[in-house]
């Protein structure tokens, strides 16, 4: 999902995907919360936790800096609406309720929003949360206990979040969880879904992808800054990855 303009708290987009989809490797949102309504077809979404069920009529909320990664399970194309709004969008709501309240919301039906309104929106969200705290919705989402999860692999995400800009080799992730470097592969391989170098380049390109949004850097200082060997290497797997360079990621960004 792309990050949220500067001026806006809140965006609701239509969502369709092939049945057979899967996220290639587990994401975090670092500034703003992701809900969703699933209308047609079923899936999973794995965190480092626990994996929980989504089923038509099923509203999900992802929570800040949660690693997760979804996984469709059905034959048809599974669809609904997505939306993603950050603390401002919901400051008077988290205010009068208390942030556990607010962070352990899991569900409750969803409207279609106007997605050129800020305004309609933010009421709207508001409206929805309320919903579900007077209880005219029971949460029905299964959750599904996780007893691979271990603290290893969240030890080793810790690491790449303070160190990544070093571009740290397996075997030096490796020796500061203090494990062997095949072992820790494997991790990687059966609780994110993707191996490590790419896990580590996903990551480098989404903190990049914020900082041509968020900032006024250049784009050798956001080469340097994520972690990329030299801007030329930067922009060649960012056009890989978006179909265009960075320059024109963030003039299209401001456009927007």
């Amino acid at each position: 999902m792309k990050p949220l303009l500067s001026d806006e708290n809140i965006r609701a987009v239509p969502s369709s995907r092939k049945g057979t989809y899967s996220m290639p490797g587990m994401e975090l949102y670092n500034d703003y919360y992701g809900a969703g309504l699933r209308r047609t077809g079923e899936s999973m979404i794995v965190t480092l936790g626990k994996t929980v069920a989504v089923s038509p009529g099923d509203f999900i909320l992802i929570d800040k800096n949660l690693y997760h990664r979804s996984e469709y399970i059905s034959k048809d194309l599974v669809t609904g609406s997505r939306v993603q709004f950050n603390e401002r969008a919901v400051k008077n709501l988290i205010g009068h309720i208390g942030r556990n309240t607010f962070e352990e919301l899991l569900e409750q039906e969803y409207a279609n929003f106007d997605k050129h309104s800020n305004f309609v929106l933010e009421g709207l969200l508001n409206h929805l949360f309320i919903e579900v705290i007077r209880g005219q919705k029971k949460a029905a989402t299964t959750s599904i206990p996780d007893t691979v999860c271990s603290d290893m692999i969240l030890t080793a995400l810790q690491y790449i979040e303070h160190h990544f800009s070093e571009d740290p080799s397996l075997e030096t992730l490796a020796a500061a969880v203090n494990v062997s470097p095949g072992h820790l592969s494997r991790l990687f391989t059966v609780r994110l879904g993707t191996s490590y170098s790419n896990f580590l380049l996903n990551y480098k390109i989404k903190y990049a992808q914020r900082l041509l949004t968020k900032t006024t850097l250049s784009i050798t200082d956001i080469a340097e800054q994520s972690g990329f060997g030299s801007c030329n290497y930067f922009c060649y797997v960012f056009k890989k990855t978006f179909s265009i360079s960075p320059l024109q990621y963030r003039k299209a960004y401001l456009q927007s």
